[in-house]
């Protein structure tokens, strides 16, 4: 992209900075930014500031990828969150995630995995996704473990904030952060 900065050193920062802004979406759902969240003087929500913590949810409102869309109508809308390597789909039904979860409806996640992986089949323990999360603040992580491997669960964390989930079943590896808040 080619830029044509003004004279003016303000203009020329303003311009840069919302270019920097734009390549910089950290994925956060609609209505949560700072300009439309209200928050005064360009503050920044804790949502935002553990994003520079290395921590970057990027949920998906849509259609599912092809390979996901099993038991789903052609034109099912859903919240989702793809792995990094692209490997597994969490379907977020209970979006937004709250801590301590809501008394109407659970943090209900379905785990849609693209392979479901070959680690030594037949053992209980290979029938299994575990799942380490580890809060972007730095704090204590915390296992979850889904029996039957990818599928429907209910995933709960200790606290608010962005997690960052390694997800392992059947040999296979991905990596997702979600964002869990006050309820």
């Amino acid at each position: 992209m080619h830029l044509r900065l003004s004279r003016t050193p303000l203009l020329a920062t303003v311009v840069a900075g919302a270019v920097a802004l734009g390549a910089c979406s950290g994925g956060v759902d609609e209505g949560s930014s700072t300009a439309s969240s209200g928050n005064p003087e360009g503050t920044r929500s804790a949502a935002e500031s553990e994003q520079t913590n290395g921590c970057h949810p990027e949920m998906h409102s849509g259609e599912l990828p092809t390979w996901a869309r099993s038991g789903f109508s052609e034109d099912a809308r859903v919240t989702y969150v793809l792995g990094e390597r692209g490997l597994i789909a969490g379907v977020v039904f209970g979006h937004p995630l709250h801590v301590p979860p809501g008394n109407a409806r659970q943090n209900k996640i379905l785990w849609v995995a693209k392979e479901r992986g070959s680690g030594g089949a037949g053992s209980a323990k290979d029938a299994q996704l575990k799942i380490t999360a580890v809060p972007a603040d730095g704090g204590q992580a915390v296992e979850r473990v889904v029996e039957g491997g990818p599928g429907p669960s209910i995933i709960d964390m200790p606290k608010t904030g962005c997690w960052s989930f390694t997800l392992r079943w059947g040999g296979l590896t991905d990596t997702l952060d979600l964002y869990y808040q006050a309820a």
